[in-house]
This record gives structure tokens, sequence and C-alpha cells, in this order.
């Protein structure tokens, strides 16, 4: 993958990381403290942009394939 796909999968999946945000607010909701809520967020996340980062790897577009 060229620097230049890969910033555009960046700023793509930054434009829809909003999504896993708002998944995992509903599938943790007053379920853990502070902390354990932003490192389960921070871990979604990453993961999220593993499984865009393989997608795209694939030829697969992310969005298609659902975001989250």
């Amino acid at each position: 993958m060229s620097a230049l796909s890969l910033v555009a999968a960046q700023e793509q999946f930054t434009a829809t990381v909003s999504a896993v945000e708002d998944a995992v607010k509903f599938a943790f909701r007053k379920r853990l403290r502070p902390q354990e809520y932003e490192e389960a967020l921070a871990e979604a996340k990453a993961d999220a942009w593993s499984a865009w980062h393989g997608l795209v790897e694939r030829g697969k577009d992310p969005v298609t394939v659902g975001v989250h």
C-alpha cells in the first residue's frame, strides 16, 4: 500500500470512526467505570482500524463491508 493510499484510508476511517464510538457507548453504557470505558473505547478504535486496514489491503471497500 502506498503512503498516499494509506493517508486516504486513514482520512476515510477518521470520517466514520464516530460509528465505532457510538457502538462502544451503547454496548458499555453504565457498565464500566470512566477509566475502563476509555480503555474499551481505545481498544475498539484500534481493532476497528486494524480491520479497516486489512480490508483496504485486500482491495475491499470498508464502508461497503461495514464500519463496525
